[in-house]
């Protein structure tokens, strides 16, 4: 198994996250920037990019953002958890 084909998966298919979540805010309503929920994006992507290339699957814009929308629950889950550590990052005086 070649894990340098499975990290590029990864990052590009983080990439591709971050990407359709910013192309958001050039709507001509723009949604607001919120960096937990774009961090969950990105996380989400990643992941998802890694099990993409781990089985062999084609990575594409497209098949990244369909398999994000299946793990619609992974990326709320991360968003919950990046807000979380940032209050206590805050709590901590971290930031």
């Amino acid at each position: 198994m070649n894990y340098m084909v499975i990290l590029k998966g990864g990052v590009v298919a983080a990439t591709y996250a971050l990407v359709s979540y910013s192309q958001k805010a050039l709507k001509e309503e723009p949604e607001d920037w919120d960096n937990a929920k774009a961090f969950a994006t990105l996380l989400a992507g990643l992941f998802v990019g890694l099990l993409m290339a781990a089985t062999g699957d084609p990575i594409s814009q497209e098949t990244v953002l369909v398999q994000i929308g299946a793990y619609g629950g992974l990326t709320a889950f991360l968003e919950t958890f990046a807000k979380i550590g940032r209050r206590l990052l805050k709590k901590w005086d971290v930031l």
